[in-house]
């Protein structure tokens, strides 16, 4: 974050009237996964009847779904069993269902959001890498609300995205 403030400072300062936007994507910067890859392990070891991953702890899971072998491969587990844990998890990859409490943004991560919509003539875009499939739900996760509840509409044109109505 710091390195990021560094930067909106030295672009500030070269345009100090232009329009700024400034994007994060969901997934990574906001998102912490710690709590979705942590829920994954425990719903393997639950399917399998195992407990490979029982008292792991979010803080000890230090990769993103993406870099999962790297966490399993520390776990000691047999190289067979590592891989079937890995092509479990990767076949789930894409599910939406993380169960209660595992979507969460990392802590502050909202409070800088709000500071960089505060700013004069800075305006804050969020992207998903999810694909085109599951971006409704993505929009309905990090929302917080249900697939019943009201649809996010998109800005018009004029409307500047991210700012508080």
């Amino acid at each position: 974050m710091l390195e990021l403030a560094r930067h909106y400072a030295h672009v500030r300062s070269a345009h100090p009237t232009d329009r700024l936007l400034v994007v994060f994507e969901i997934g990574g910067p906001i998102v912490d996964q710690r709590h979705i890859v942590r829920r994954r392990l425990l719903d393997y070891d639950r399917v399998h009847g195992t407990n490979h991953f029982a008292g792991v702890e979010p803080a000890e899971v230090d990769v993103d779904a993406g870099n999962l072998e790297r966490f399993i491969t520390r776990q000691g587990l047999s190289a067979t069993v590592a891989r079937e844990i890995l092509d479990w998890c990767r076949k789930r990859a894409s599910s939406t269902e993380h169960g209660p409490g595992t979507v969460r943004p990392y802590p502050g991560a909202l409070e800088v959001i709000r500071w960089f919509q505060l700013q004069e003539s800075t305006f804050v875009g969020l992207n998903t890498s999810r694909p085109e499939r599951l971006r409704a739900d993505t929009l309905v996760e990090r929302a917080g609300a249900t697939r019943e509840g009201p649809v996010p509409r998109r800005p018009a044109p004029h409307e500047p995205v991210g700012r508080p109505g």
